[in-house]
């Protein structure tokens, strides 16, 4: 995984592994699991904004869904 970071031209993927291996550090992975979650969400933003990409309903549906399923595993449940 560290092998695809230090050979990726921009480093970008580097840092990105530096700020995940630092997170887990210091935070539990139950609670960096929702980032994992949050993956296709963040592709999709960003594709919009740097790619121009069209965005569909169909797309903000599964956002909102994939947001929805988030927030209600993380519910504190009574």
């Amino acid at each position: 995984l560290t092998f695809f970071g230090l050979v990726n031209i921009d480093g970008f993927s580097f840092i990105a592994i530096l700020f995940w291996y630092e997170a887990r550090v210091n935070e539990e992975v139950s609670r960096l699991v929702v980032f994992i979650y949050l993956m296709p969400v963040f592709a999709v933003i960003f594709s919009i904004i740097l790619l121009g990409e069209v965005i569909s309903i169909r797309t903000i549906f599964f956002a909102a869904l994939i947001i929805g399923g988030i927030s209600l595993a993380q519910k504190d449940i009574i």
